[in-house]
């Protein structure tokens, strides 16, 4: 190769690297920002959906379109806080509804924690209404590829919202606890986790049926046809403990952060959208 050929690879490398001090998800989102880039995004992932996981074209689109509605329930409540905003599809982490900028993206930080805790649950919330149109669907068509669609439907809007709905990582779930947390004070924290790891404890001995004092080959079917359940509880529970062991305590003093009341509306909903979630993705209990 060249040296005038070096330099154009190397030149190349250097726009497709992130600039100095930006994060990677706004780098990429001033990448593809143009209509030409979303189209391509938009291909991009049909295409991935269709040959790379192999799913059908109707499992594709409706995944497409399901990561789309997530992503304008969170832009319903940045439009009623007042932050401009834009949807995209953001290749190849997904679908994204961002501030316009920096300047607008420092204006939703601000927003009081209360806010937020509704702007990372209404993605979700769109998801499990997502699998109840799909269930309404499936039910009432007669045309098979209606009632297709609508079994798509359940299973990619299961997926977006079971992930999303995990406390870990920087997901919706994860933030939202992070909020939570950074609302309550030491002892408060302690009886929300207890209270919720006890919560956990109740299903999981209900999913398997331990209550019922029942064989140990009954248990051991209970949990293959409720692996969804137990996993996902599994998850939850690590995600809790790690929220509240790096929650600083300072935090509950901030002029943002939720009364207990708010907090109590936020964990109820939360609860509200895993177990609908759980009840027609991994199965009815």
């Amino acid at each position: 190769m060249s040296s005038t050929q070096q330099q154009g690879v190397s030149n190349l490398l250097k726009r497709l690297r992130p600039p100095e001090g930006q994060a990677l998800v706004w780098w990429l989102i001033d990448m593809q920002r143009g209509w030409l880039a979303q189209i391509i995004a938009f291909a991009l992932f049909l295409l991935a959906f269709r040959f790379i996981f192999a799913w059908s074209w109707s499992m594709a689109v409706a995944m497409l379109l399901s990561m789309f509605l997530h992503e304008c329930g969170h832009a319903f409540v940045f439009w009623r806080a007042g932050i401009r905003f834009n949807i995209l599809f953001l290749f190849p982490l997904g679908a994204v509804a961002a501030p316009i900028n920096q300047e607008e993206n420092a204006r939703s930080d601000e927003l009081h924690w209360n806010t937020i805790s509704w702007l990372l649950q209404a993605g979700p919330a769109v998801n499990v209404a997502l699998m109840l149109v799909g269930v309404v669907g499936q039910n009432l068509s007669a045309a098979p590829e209606i009632s297709q669609f609508a079994r798509d439907l359940i299973y990619v809007n299961g997926l977006l919202a079971s992930m999303n709905l995990v406390p870990l990582w920087t997901l919706d779930a994860g933030q939202l606890f992070k909020v939570i947390y950074s609302s309550l004070n030491e002892q408060e924290d302690t009886v929300v986790t207890g209270a919720l790891l006890v919560t956990s404890v109740v299903v999981l001995l209900f999913v398997l049926r331990i209550p019922g004092f029942v064989s140990w080959a009954i248990i051991a079917a209970n949990l293959l046809s409720r692996l969804g359940w137990v996993i996902f509880l599994f998850f939850f529970a690590i995600g809790i403990l790690n929220k509240q062991a790096h929650d600083n305590p300072a935090h509950a003093q901030s002029k943002q952060a939720m009364s207990n009341g708010q907090v109590a509306v936020q964990v109820i909903v939360y609860l509200s959208l895993v177990g609908l979630t759980l009840w027609m993705f991994a199965g009815a209990l």
